[in-house]
């Protein structure tokens, strides 16, 4: 059994159908919630999980393959707010939206620790990518966190007057943890995914 956990442009079913052509060895879940993935991890063990490299740290699983981008297994994290540029020397006050990778708590220690804030922010969590401009778009948050490249897109697909806020953050690509023998195999067919998928994954390939 294979579990995914990430958060990309394209539907978690849509992911699950190409994974589960790809690596048809073994049953493939995608998720799209995390305390569903999280719960079904402690129930059910599986042999790999797939996911952000935040999640497989928080869940201490070690990844046996990591994700590259640009010759590095990491991605610039940003700030993006509406109108109005947000200053980092005030955020312990605000309200700080963000994909939610790892709860409720986690989530909150994440979020301060990234930002190397004294206190914890209000930290809002969606589901989704696509709910993360609703949060500024309706005042529900002064800014979300997330990747760089997310953020790119994002603004230049909306008629927002979005501004991005470099933040110096690096954080973990999505990787690989294969977990039991049965799991082995599932790396190397990893190892040999077309950029077309991999891409989908927002990766350009995978390494050791």
């Amino acid at each position: 059994m294979l579990y995914v956990f990430l958060h990309t442009s394209i539907r978690p079913n849509a992911l699950q159908k190409i994974l589960q052509q790809k690596v048809s060895s073994v049953n493939t879940i995608v998720f799209g919630r995390f305390r569903d993935f999280e719960k079904q991890l402690s129930q059910a063990p599986p042999d790999a999980v797939l996911a952000a490299r935040p999640v497989l740290d928080a869940q201490q699983l070690k990844a046996t393959l990591r994700g590259i981008r640009d010759g590095v297994p990491t991605t610039p994290y940003v700030l993006m707010s509406n109108q109005t540029q947000i200053s980092t020397d005030a955020l312990g006050d605000k309200t700080i939206g963000t994909i939610d990778l790892l709860g409720r708590k986690k989530m909150t220690d994440f979020v301060t620790r990234l930002l190397k804030l004294n206190s914890s922010p209000r930290v809002k969590r969606v589901t989704k990518l696509q709910d993360l401009l609703p949060l500024l778009q309706f005042q529900l948050a002064d800014a979300v966190l997330l990747s760089k490249s997310e953020a790119d897109k994002i603004k230049q697909h909306s008629q927002l007057e979005l501004q991005i806020t470099d933040i110096d953050v690096k954080v973990g690509l999505p990787a690989l943890a294969c977990l039991t023998p049965r799991g082995a195999p599932i790396c190397k067919q990893f190892e040999s995914f077309d950029p077309t998928v991999n891409a989908q994954m927002g990766v350009e390939k995978w390494i050791k």
